[in-house]
């Protein structure tokens, strides 16, 4: 369960549900709550970047439409309608990749992913 405070683990399986592939680079995963939002980070190795070996790819959860999104304008640009079809895809969870941040490299795990996994 994903609540306000620190990281929640996610594992390769929780990935596969949501349709992210657990590539073979995989290390970990992290959820959180951030406000109305969620975040979910990535944790993989990447042996081309050394020595900052784990690279950290950030998602924002949008588990309803975001406010700031007009649905209308949605609709409209989209050359749809607000019909059955286009309904079903309100209900859903949508992943959207940020780009890369500072930090994105970093030599080993943060101690907020190593702190949970020590206690497994």
């Amino acid at each position: 369960m994903v609540s306000a405070g620190g990281p929640v683990l996610v594992t390769a399986e929780d990935l596969l549900e949501i349709g992210l592939p657990a590539a073979p680079s995989f290390v970990a995963a992290t959820a959180r709550q951030t406000g109305e939002t969620y975040e979910l980070s990535v944790f993989r190795a990447d042996l081309d970047d050394h020595p900052n070996l784990i690279n950290i790819d950030t998602y924002d959860v949008w588990v309803e439409m975001p406010k700031r999104i007009s649905v209308s304008n949605l609709i409209v640009g989209a050359s749809t309608s607000a019909n059955a079809n286009f309904e079903r895809y309100l209900d859903l969870v949508f992943l959207v990749k940020r780009d890369e941040e500072p930090g994105h490299h970093l030599p080993s795990l943060p101690e907020e992913v190593l702190l949970p996994l020590k206690r497994l």
